[in-house]
């Protein structure tokens, strides 16, 4: 059990750096036309992610903040050697 925990926090850290590379290039394809949709795009892209890990939307939101998070606060953290270790 303890041999697997590693390994599963190394999966789901890169499962939420992607969730971030995908939230924030989303983000960033937005245009004016969004802005006369009946649900904002930050739902759409929760709806997305969902849907893609078999998770709710509102847990999808949450990696979505966290990932967004690490990509744009951390930036070097995913270009970093270190990472390479996880995967």
């Amino acid at each position: 059990m303890g041999a697997a925990q590693p390994e599963e926090r190394a999966a789901f850290a890169r499962q939420l750096m992607a969730v971030g590379e995908f939230t924030v290039r989303r983000i960033q394809q937005q245009t004016d036309e969004h802005n006369f949709w009946c649900v904002d795009g930050w739902e759409v892209i929760a709806a997305e992610v969902g849907a893609e890990l078999g998770i709710s939307r509102k847990r999808a939101s949450s990696q979505m903040c966290y990932g967004q998070s690490l990509i744009e606060r951390l930036p070097k953290l995913g270009s970093s050697p270190a990472w390479s270790t996880f995967g």
